[in-house]
């Protein structure tokens, strides 16, 4: 029964708005309805359409989230607001502190974008080329490097190997000791521009190209330009000061008999750690519509399919894309140890998913079009995934 009223109230949304579309002077006669009269009334079918599909997101995570185990905070946001918000499962299985939307997350390589956008604000100020390469920065480095630039960072196509290739997951590394494992190793796995590979150290180069730059440990740099500016205070760069990272979740992998604890917090920058909440992404997300850091010229590098991955999938500067016939998507994961993201987004829509787990929870592209398909039906045939 519930399933019906839900399609017939969509359907009937649907052929109501292609009515006004398509005749609005007609549509506003008819019934001698106002536009607000109007605007109400398809608030109110939104609503009821709205609602629906967000006790459909909650029934999905109460289904493959136990009370008692490690879980999620997913966010959807549809036109500047949180539709849905909610936290599954616990943060910390000791304490048994639930996951909440204010708690917070180890991003994993959602921190990505953080570094792309800070990239772009100083190349915006001229103080950086995006064909700048890396001898500039890093005069000692093997003469095969000498043409690798920041934008072959920014998309994977450097050829550098990625640092847990070097290293694993060994903590108290510094930037500097990827670098200098870097140059020990001396060799690329492919020429620079000759195709994308996904590279952590890229990203960690990056984080020390804006140390460099900008004369302020990366941290700050992020912490006076992106966060401050956009009110994220409960966003941090971990790093090797160690900074308190109050109300955060920890990481867990599932074993035979439960979960044990599968948490990094590892000093690197860059390509990881930020930890952040619900609630701050989504000033992020919606920064992302707005001028309030860098020109619409500038951001659009982010989203323009740079490199491509496969063939259906492209990648800008810390963001992937996929989708066809005119609605595309734009998204980044997560994953470190226990921490399993992602940031979903549909611009064109002004559409936004938002899943931070500490459960190794893999399906997250099929979460994302679960979801997707909830609030947004026939996008679905669009997109990739």
């Amino acid at each position: 029964m519930k399933k019906t009223v839900f399609i017939v109230l969509f359907f009937s949304f649907l052929f109501f708005k292609q009515f006004m579309e398509s005749s609005p002077d007609t549509a506003l006669r008819y019934g001698d309805l106002t536009d607000i009269e109007i605007s109400t009334r398809i608030d109110s079918i939104l609503n009821v359409f709205y609602k629906n599909a967000s006790s459909r997101v909650d029934s999905l995570f109460n289904k493959i989230i136990r009370r008692r185990s490690p879980g999620a905070a997913v966010a959807v946001i549809q036109n500047g607001t949180i539709i849905f918000k909610n936290g599954y499962g616990l943060a910390n299985l000791k304490t048994r502190e639930p996951i909440q939307p204010e708690t917070r997350f180890m991003l994993a390589s959602i921190s990505k974008q953080f570094t792309a956008m800070a990239i772009m604000i100083l190349a915006e100020e001229g103080k950086l080329s995006y064909e700048d390469t890396l001898p500039k920065y890093f005069p000692n480095i093997p003469t095969g490097w000498k043409n690798i630039t920041i934008e072959h960072l920014l998309t994977h196509t450097s050829g550098l190997p990625d640092r847990f290739f070097l290293i694993g997951y060994a903590e108290g590394y510094l930037n500097q000791d990827i670098l200098e494992r870097l140059i020990q190793h001396r060799l690329l796995d492919s020429m620079p521009g000759e195709k994308h590979k996904y590279s952590n150290s890229g990203f960690n180069l990056l984080a020390m190209i804006v140390e460099k730059v900008s004369g302020q440990p990366f941290s700050k740099f992020l912490k006076n330009r992106i966060f401050k500016p956009l009110e994220m205070y409960d966003t941090i760069v971990y790093d090797e000061t160690e900074p308190t990272v109050d109300n955060r979740a920890i990481a867990y992998k599932p074993v035979r008999r439960g979960y044990r604890p599968n948490d990094f917090l590892l000093y690197t920058t860059g390509a990881s750690g930020i930890f952040s909440n619900i609630e701050d992404l989504f000033k992020w997300d919606q920064c992302l519509y707005t001028e309030k850091l860098i020109s619409a010229e500038t951001l659009d590098r982010a989203f323009n399919p740079h490199a491509q991955v496969s063939e259906r999938e492209y990648y800008g500067y810390g963001w992937r894309m996929t989708g066809h016939e005119g609605t595309k998507a734009v998204y980044h994961t997560g994953t470190l140890g226990g921490i399993s993201n992602i940031i979903f987004r549909i611009p064109e829509e002004n559409f936004t998913i938002i899943i931070l787990s500490n459960a190794s929870i893999k399906p997250r592209k099929w979460l994302a079009r679960t979801i997707t398909e909830f609030y947004h039906p026939r996008l679905i045939d669009d997109l990739w995934f």
